[in-house]
């Protein structure tokens, strides 16, 4: 059988096996690949309260999808949600205490992620690929 060498295939297995690798990992821990995502994001931030617009257009996901997760990790007590004191209609989002511990133990092995990924690279191709990568990423937009 022929292997596919298309650039978007190879990418999307890529991302496919780390996304599967990472929840694996994080199993104990009860949060998914995706949901360390926003507790990065969240921390990234804190003490900032996030609107949730914000988190949409950080993902590039809908509505639905930032509610979600929000609710699922809202239930998990990591983070917590309160009514925008600028827009009454809207709510922000921040990282509780339990939530900022348990996302550096979830980083940890996000890191490991990251590292297993680029160790065939040298240090100069890692950085021409995460080069490479933003540009396709912005050519995209």
């Amino acid at each position: 059988m022929e292997t596919n060498n298309d650039c978007g295939f190879l990418i999307k297995q890529i991302c496919d096996r780390l996304q599967a690798s990472a929840n694996m990992e994080l199993k104990d821990s009860g949060l998914t690949f995706s949901q360390v995502r926003y507790m990065e994001y969240l921390c990234r931030n804190h003490p900032r309260k996030i609107p949730m617009k914000e988190l949409e257009a950080a993902f590039n996901v809908s509505q639905p999808t930032v509610a979600g997760i929000v609710s699922r990790l809202e239930k998990k007590e990591l983070i917590r949600t309160e009514q925008s004191t600028e827009d009454s209609r809207a709510k922000t989002v921040c990282v509780t205490e339990g939530g900022y511990a348990e996302f550096m133990h979830a980083k940890d092995s996000r890191d490991e992620n990251e590292q297993r990924l680029l160790s065939p690279l040298s240090g100069a191709e890692q950085k021409q690929l995460r080069g490479m990568l933003s540009r396709i990423l912005e050519n995209l937009k």
